[in-house]
């Protein structure tokens, strides 16, 4: 059974804020990355990330990150994470 996640955003001047709670894994990957999608397709390339309400990330998670890190760079923006528990961290 697929563990919950959710993403919200919110937004801190030009930066855009992506909350995530739950657990991010193959399942829900997609989720995260439609949300990253979203953001780039409106401009928006000044990204933080805040892993707070993280409860787990695999390699599929960490995969979202490397899977967009270059393009928003590339348009001049970051994507920064914040807020993960040591746990998810390692």
């Amino acid at each position: 059974m697929p563990h919950p996640f959710a993403v919200t955003r919110s937004a801190e001047g030009t930066v855009s804020v992506l909350s995530l709670e739950g657990h991010l894994d193959a399942h829900t990957a997609p989720v995260f990355e439609q949300a990253l999608q979203s953001e780039i397709e409106a401009g928006r390339v000044r990204l933080v990330v805040d892993g707070t309400g993280l409860r787990y990330i695999s390699s599929a998670g960490l995969g979202v990150f490397m899977s967009f890190i270059e393009e928003v760079r590339q348009k001049g923006g970051d994507i920064k994470i914040c807020g993960l528990a040591p746990k998810v961290r390692q």
